[in-house]
């Protein structure tokens, strides 16, 4: 489980995946966490406020809080 902020979280309002870099034991690593759109309990929500990037608007790019999330690595070493 993992607990955290994002900045700049793309997609955070239309995808039901994020993924993020997460500092674990063995150094910082990609891993997959929900972000909530289909499920209430995933512990995932923007951020209101946070600067948007105008320039990037279609990539739906805002803050994001994960509170006890379920993080599953993107790949092994």
């Amino acid at each position: 489980m993992t607990t955290g902020r994002k900045r700049y979280c793309s997609g955070v309002h239309s995808c039901t995946n994020a993924l993020v870099t997460v500092l674990a034991d063995d150094g910082r690593r990609l891993f997959a966490v929900r972000t909530g759109l289909y499920s209430r309990l995933a512990g995932c929500r923007s951020v209101e406020g946070s600067w948007e990037a105008l320039g990037m608007a279609a990539s739906d790019s805002a803050d994001a809080t994960f509170t006890d999330v379920r993080a599953i690595p993107a790949c092994e070493a």
